[in-house]
């Protein structure tokens, strides 16, 4: 594919500023609203969530930088893991510091997976028919959290007028995505996170509420850089299976841009960027944030602009840096109407279901095959939806110590396509020769 500037190319100064400020908006959008998500669902202080946010775009500016110097050596986005949230959503009855106990352990994990033979393994075991089930089961479990987010009746409005607001602030999502091309398709998120807040501040009269709920500065007296290390079993293996699900996600982001922008020693990057892409989160968790994960969003930017030069990311993940030590700048996060990020989520999640269809769409099956594919999927995504939507009342009867096991959807679901494929149509499936 023709670009106009290669991967080590260097670009004017003008190309390197432009192409920085596309990848700093894009960055910073994903982690506005996935840390929001997250932040949601522990009773943190403003103060705590301003922290929190620092410290997870600062670490991301980190990642940025070294992925783009050390690790994969591609123009990639890294920012913060869905799959993550869905871990430390089932996860929520315990103590934040379980769930990032249980990501630095796993990262440390991930750490050794380039050079141990398991990445093959991982590849074997997480099939096509598997890494598709696990992209829609992710947006189906995650359907809790962000109807919390979309009717949180602490800000504004009534319910109607609410659900008028979501539908019709949607649809013009959707509408802009779809029309809208170069600078402003790329920005999206961003005029979407300041239209929507101004939108929903207008039609609710709710300025004075919102503004007022904007948290202090954090001090660095009162809050923590480091966690203390709180090891629940059944968290720990929770959060290491989601983490096998982000690998396989990470994998399949590295190939894919590796393929686009045509780079020699792919199996380096892959190592490369798998072992720190298990640094980073393992510092994540260390410092008691969530992990991340490469882009794969990174391809269609790199192919509107024609700009795959890898050096364009280095000033985007220092600017990160200078905004993450700027928590005046960060407490504006604070007064983002939860409604407006929950709509985003819906748009974000939505891309993943497409990308998920998207990957069946290209196995080349028979009628007997297509079929199987079909009930395994199915299966995998109602038993998950099953799960995750039990009454209160029967989740609190699964022990406590294996309710992030058995009361995750997700893992559950994952449990469900996984047993189908290697177990029950394993025979199928060779005999059709299908490619993992």
């Amino acid at each position: 594919m023709q670009f106009r500037y290669n991967l080590d190319d260097r670009p004017p100064l003008s190309e390197i500023i432009s192409t920085s400020i596309m990848w700093i908006i894009i960055t910073i959008s994903f982690v506005v609203i996935l840390g929001n998500m997250i932040t949601a669902l522990y009773p943190y202080s403003p103060a705590e969530v301003t922290w929190y946010m620092q410290k997870l775009l600062f670490i991301t500016g980190i990642a940025t930088i070294i992925q783009t110097l050390f690790g994969h050596r591609l123009p990639a986005v890294f920012g913060p893991s869905a799959i993550l949230i869905v871990g430390a959503t089932a996860s929520a009855d315990f103590v934040p510091e379980a769930f990032t106990t249980a990501l630095l352990i796993s990262g440390l994990f991930g750490m050794l997976i380039p050079f141990t033979g398991i990445m093959p393994l991982i590849t074997k075991i997480f099939t096509r028919r598997v890494v598709t089930a696990i992209l829609m089961l992710i947006p189906v479990t995650l359907i809790p959290s962000i109807t919390a987010m979309l009717f949180n009746m602490v800000e504004p409005g009534a319910i109607t007028a609410k659900i008028i607001f979501i539908t019709f602030f949607t649809l013009i999502l959707f509408y802009a995505n779809a029309k809208t091309k170069g600078f402003v398709k790329a920005t999206l998120l961003l005029w979407a996170l300041i239209g929507g807040s101004l939108a929903y501040l207008l039609c609710f009269s709710g300025l004075g509420e919102v503004a007022g709920t904007t948290g202090s500065m954090a001090q660095a007296d009162t809050l923590t850089l480091f966690i203390e290390p709180v090891f629940v079993p059944g968290v720990i293996i929770s959060i290491l299976i989601c983490y096998l699900g982000l690998i396989t996600n990470d994998i399949g982001a590295i190939q894919g841009i590796t393929k686009i922008v045509e780079a020699k020693d792919g199996e380096k990057r892959l190592k490369g960027g798998i072992f720190l892409t298990g640094l980073i989160n393992a510092i994540s968790g260390a410092v008691g944030v969530i992990g991340g994960v490469n882009y794969s969003i990174s391809t269609g930017m790199i192919l509107d602009t024609k700009n795959a030069a890898r050096i364009t990311l280095i000033p985007a993940g220092i600017i990160m840096m200078g905004v993450a030590l700027t928590p005046s700048l960060l407490i504006l996060f604070d007064a983002i109407p939860t409604l407006i990020t929950g709509c985003l989520v819906i748009f974000l999640l939505t891309n993943q279901f497409s990308a998920a269809l998207s990957l069946l769409l290209t196995l080349d099956i028979d009628t007997t095959y297509a079929f199987q594919t079909g009930v395994l999927i199915g299966a995998g995504i109602l038993v998950g939806a099953t799960i995750t939507f039990m009454p209160p009342t029967v989740l609190a009867q699964i022990p406590t110590a294996i309710r992030p096991i058995f009361g995750n959807g997700f893992l559950v679901g994952v449990i469900v396509v996984m047993a189908m494929e290697h177990l029950i149509y394993r025979e199928s499936r060779l005999n059709a020769g299908t490619q993992p």
